[in-house]
């Protein structure tokens, strides 16, 4: 099979699930066509646009905040040991 013969059978595929869907739904093909790549894809385009700055956005606040706490260190639990130790030195 050729590369054209693929892109041919391809297309021809969409085409038939496309007028399956239709039928299914009670739309014509040219109906559905306009649904799934005119309106609901680029919907989902603009959609996801956002997302991904509006996570872009919240990771540079993130960044900026360890920015300005560069010696940060998580708070661990102190043993046994070095809690009694800090108490004899505070005493």
């Amino acid at each position: 099979m050729t590369y054209n013969e693929l892109i041919d059978w391809t297309f021809n595929q969409c085409v038939y699930l496309l007028n399956v869907m239709a039928q299914h739904i009670g739309m014509t093909y040219n109906e559905i066509n306009i649904w799934i790549f005119v309106i609901i894809e680029p919907l989902v385009f603009v959609c996801m646009c956002y997302y991904i700055l509006r996570l872009r956005h919240k990771l540079k606040q993130h960044q900026s905040k360890e920015a300005a706490m560069p010696y940060w260190v998580p708070h661990l639990p102190l043993s046994s040991v070095e809690a009694t130790a800090r108490r004899l030195q505070q005493s």
